[in-house]
């Protein structure tokens, strides 16, 4: 594909920027979720976890999905259909995930405060509140999960199936096919604790940092090339 020097230069740019925000944005909402799970149940997280749980889902996670919009350089020769839609839906998941950072933990800090009462008529309307946050994290995560699946495959679909400026091998590198395994590993109650810990920490953000990585040194390769 023909592309003039120009729009390389600022297109590069572009990518630089984007997969270097999403990977710091990544890492940084990884080690605020590790610090969390070390703290065991969510009843005995500090204020200063909780307030960490807030910065992640407010400033990190957006600055993480910010590294999807590389993504649009390198699906661009598919064409509009085939590109926008996956870097949508990625982004999308990442917002889900902004807010459920945002909705789940100040009902923890109250429930904190409550749970040591001894009277059990000021208890139970807490323990409600926390049963309906529990119900709305479900459908939430659900969405994410949707959004997420559905970006994966539509990327993989496009760099296989269309002409693109990554490997067609790149099909099998999104973020669900990378994630999964992880998120497994952490819900298997036979392994250690630090591991589980550790995966669930790294959660789907695993993912995203391979395929942000491997982005934008394929992106670097293939300017450098034309």
């Amino acid at each position: 594909m023909a592309v003039s020097q120009a729009s390389i230069a600022i297109d590069f740019q572009t990518v630089q920027l984007s997969a270097v925000l999403g990977m710091l944005g990544s890492l940084t909402v990884i080690v605020c979720n590790t610090t969390l799970y070390l703290h065991g149940d969510p009843a005995q997280w500090s204020q200063w976890s909780l307030n960490l749980a807030y910065w992640a889902g407010s400033i990190a996670l957006p600055v993480a999905s910010l590294g999807y919009l590389q993504l649009l350089v390198g699906l661009r020769p598919a064409g509009r259909w085939w590109s926008v839609p996956p870097v949508i839906a990625l982004m999308y998941f990442f917002a889900l995930g902004s807010a459920g950072h945002g909705s789940c933990f100040p009902v923890y800090e109250f429930w904190q405060g409550f749970e040591q009462s001894a009277e059990a008529l000021t208890i139970a309307p807490v323990a409600d509140l926390k049963t309906d946050l529990e119900r709305h994290m479900g459908v939430l995560m659900s969405v994410a999960m949707a959004a997420m699946f559905i970006g994966s495959m539509w990327f993989s679909a496009t760099v296989w199936f269309k002409e693109t400026l990554y490997p067609r091998w790149m099909a099998f590198l999104n973020v669900f096919m990378i994630s999964v395994p992880v998120v497994v590993v952490s819900q298997i109650d036979v392994l250690p604790d630090i591991i589980q810990i550790i995966a669930a920490g790294l959660g789907f953000h695993l993912g995203a940092i391979a395929l942000m990585m491997t982005s934008l040194l394929m992106l670097r390769r293939r300017f450098q090339l034309d």
